[in-house]
């Protein structure tokens, strides 16, 4: 996950259909004894462009992208007969969900477990089974396993650069489900570091496509292989065409830019790639073509 983007878990269960038709989430304030649950206040900190996954029944059904900020709204009608002891007035969040080839969460428990927070977490550590609550905060490394396993076409034949001129919700949404999805299954290939320094820190890393999204084919954006995780000093000068890496995965630089200018980025000119893989040479020979031509 990207730093400016949080992913969240919903525990929908029986509200998934009416909350998946009306686009929305709802929680309560609070329970008839005036208690105010984590996994309700979370709703709190819901923002514009976060990713949440839809659980039901150890399935992942849906990913949604929340459109705008929460705000106080009546319990749903048909929910005053189910939660009779919740508060009447609650938060709501408008999203835009997209159903998806369900993800079973089973084989990934363990692996969910491991890579999440010991409080709070969504997975409970005694038995496969989601623990009571609504809605949850994921790590960025455990909601890059789930959104790894994603399948679909969540493209679109935009380019990066035209998603903020008038792009349709329906194609934000799907563009936004694509990149995650793109970026968590890059990572997993390279062990969750950057591809040259090892920097871990995810934060900091970048999902840098090698052929840019703008000229790749469909099939081509979200292939992990025409990717590179990158820290941010060197996806910029990588994105920008001032270096690329030969068939070795030893680092070029553009006639452009002089080496004591990538050495003030940190960006040196000894660097390598940890290591490459017969299926990146295509997009790295591309990539090298328009930086000698930029």
């Amino acid at each position: 996950m990207s730093a400016d983007m949080k992913c969240w878990l919903v525990m929908q269960g029986a509200t998934f259909e009416e909350e998946f038709q009306g686009n929305f989430l709802w929680a309560p304030h609070h329970n008839e004894a005036g208690n105010c649950m984590f996994y309700w206040s979370n709703m709190r900190r819901l923002r514009p462009g976060d990713i949440v996954l839809s659980y039901v029944n150890l399935h992942i059904r849906a990913i949604s992208v929340v459109q705008r900020l929460p705000m106080d709204a009546p319990k749903p009608p048909s929910w005053k007969s189910k939660a009779p002891n919740w508060s009447n007035i609650g938060w709501q969040a408008k999203l835009d969900y997209e159903k998806i080839d369900p993800i079973d969460l089973r084989p990934l428990w363990p692996t969910l477990v491991e890579r999440s927070q010991k409080k709070y977490s969504a997975f409970n550590t005694q038995r496969v089974s989601g623990n009571q609550g609504y809605l949850y905060e994921l790590t960025p490394e455990a909601a890059d396993v789930i959104l790894g396993k994603v399948t679909g076409n969540f493209d679109s034949d935009r380019a990066e650069g035209d998603i903020a001129a008038g792009t349709d919700q329906a194609t934000l949404t799907k563009i936004r489900i694509g990149q995650a999805a793109f970026r968590a299954k890059l990572l997993e290939l390279w062990g969750h570091k950057c591809c040259v320094t090892g920097c871990e820190k995810l934060e900091l890393l970048r999902a840098s496509h090698i052929v840019p999204w703008a000229t790749a084919r469909t099939s081509e954006r979200i292939d992990p292989y025409n990717g590179l995780p990158l820290a941010a000093n060197y996806d910029i000068a990588f994105d920008r065409h001032f270096i690329s890496f030969d068939e070795t995965g030893r680092i070029l630089k553009s006639p452009r830019i002089e080496w004591r200018e990538l050495s003030k980025l940190g960006v040196i000119e000894t660097a390598t790639l940890s290591r490459l893989d017969d299926r990146h040479a295509p997009y790295l020979a591309r990539h090298r073509e328009l930086t000698k031509d930029a």
